[in-house]
């Protein structure tokens, strides 16, 4: 699931391909009615997700924007509509709600590494197939 917080770059995002062949087994339709617009950003407040402002100079005054921004793959491009002030994450669960991956942006850059959440993901495929088939203890019949 995908939750943004408004419909800017919505299109361009869908367009770019950077949510096609992420859905696992889901096919576009089913990928599609997962992305999830969140106007009134109740998901990120509930989820205490950070804001750009005065007190950290809008992030803008952070060397490590400076160095992520020139570390980007030539094929990412960003833009200047819609909240840029808003940080976002990156979570990963497993079916079931159990949470493998936390990642909250601290500055603008801050992204996990993809590494991170292919293991993230490989944890989570393993919980629900040890889910699909529980290993039952063998009780003793002696009483």
């Amino acid at each position: 699931m995908l939750v943004g917080l408004e419909e800017y770059g919505l299109e361009e995002f869908a367009k770019a391909g950077y949510w096609s062949g992420m859905h696992g087994d889901l096919d576009d339709a089913e990928a599609d009615a997962n992305l999830f617009v969140d106007k009134d950003k109740a998901a990120y407040q509930v989820l205490g997700l950070a804001r750009a402002g005065w007190s950290n100079g809008f992030g803008l005054l952070d060397s490590r924007v400076h160095t992520a921004n020139k570390n980007l793959p030539e094929h990412i491009h960003g833009n200047s509509r819609g909240d840029g002030m808003q940080f976002g994450a990156t979570f990963v669960f497993a079916k079931g709600g159990d949470l493998m991956m936390d990642h909250r942006q601290e500055y603008y850059g801050h992204y996990p590494e993809e590494g991170t959440i292919l293991a993230a993901v490989a944890k989570a495929k393993e919980v629900e197939e040890a889910q699909k088939h529980p290993v039952r203890s063998k009780t003793s019949s002696k009483l």
